[in-house]
């Protein structure tokens, strides 16, 4: 069975990539749009490390693969980071970062709110307990919470036609 969390991250990003990409005018943390995973790996001071090319993930649909990894904190939030790059011109086009138990969902909405001001649109399916909630800044930021389940960001540049 495949898993939910993978459908809804590949809908959303197939939605974001289905639109035509704007020179990025903002980034996310100490990375840069269209970085090198070597680049990302050296701006993260040892926190990421390069993936090695035959043990990248690849998403065909979107033309992407993980080519590095690791972690960020700022107090008290933990996170695992994935960073995602484009398969066929190179460079950062996703960061797809995730807290390290449900029990920090919470203070990741609180940290996004803190950073980015509250969201410009909410929605979900409340049925599966699933909420969502998107900011469309400078940067395309969706965060995903799912009752007992680990949320989830995927922060990308923003599309715009």
């Amino acid at each position: 069975m495949i898993n939910p969390r993978y459908m809804i991250a590949l809908g959303l990003g197939l939605l974001t990539c289905a639109l035509p990409l704007q020179a990025a005018v903002a980034d996310w943390e100490y990375t840069k749009w269209g970085m090198t995973p070597e680049q990302v790996a050296a701006a993260s001071h040892g926190l990421v490390q390069v993936v090695a090319a035959g043990k990248r993930q690849r998403i065909d649909e979107l033309k992407q693969e993980n080519g590095a990894e690791g972690s960020y904190t700022d107090e008290p939030l933990k996170l695992n980071v994935n960073f995602r790059f484009d398969t066929e011109h190179g460079g950062l086009v996703m960061v797809f970062y995730s807290v390290m138990n449900h029990e920090q969902n919470d203070q990741l909405k609180d940290w996004l709110i803190r950073k980015y001001g509250p969201p410009q649109t909410s929605g979900g399916l409340p049925v599966i307990g699933l909420a969502t909630f998107q900011w469309n800044l400078k940067d395309e930021i969706d965060l995903n919470i799912t009752t007992g389940e680990t949320a989830f960001v995927m922060h990308s540049p923003i599309a715009r036609k």
